[in-house]
């Protein structure tokens, strides 16, 4: 939803994702095209409750249906925590295991799914549950 052909109130925080450190895609490949046929976000976030850092996945975004892309997503977001030796979370609706906030961007405006969609300075994610 957010490029540079679409609506204004979406495309202006695109920027926010080449622009800030905090902010990672992991994308899935399509082998023979070499184009992006799925992507989610990895957030550095602040674990308000635990008080230290923690990581955020957006939900996944695919070209096409396919259950094995939001999977593979979610694994490679488990092992980028592994290594950093920091949790991973997502959106639940159910759920409140940890308080994520963003400090802010460098961009004028950030889109978050989970918290609403397009913010302008920071944010808070509340309704978050441990990637298993």
């Amino acid at each position: 939803c957010q490029t540079i052909y679409g609506t204004q109130e979406l495309n202006k925080s695109a920027m926010a994702y080449v622009s800030d450190a905090k902010n990672r895609a992991i994308v899935i490949k399509d082998k023979k095209s070499n184009k992006s046929v799925a992507r989610g976000v990895l957030r550095l976030l602040w674990d308000a409750k635990a008080e230290k850092p923690a990581l955020f996945l957006e939900r996944t975004y695919a070209s096409y249906q396919d259950p094995r892309f939001t999977v593979e997503v979610a694994q490679y977001a488990k092992k980028i925590g592994a290594k950093l030796g920091l949790p991973v979370y997502k959106s639940a609706e159910k759920s409140n295991q940890a308080t994520l906030e963003s400090f802010g961007c460098n961009a004028p405006f950030e889109y978050s799914d989970a918290a609403g969609g397009a913010n302008k300075g920071m944010f808070t994610i509340v309704k978050t549950k441990l990637l298993n």
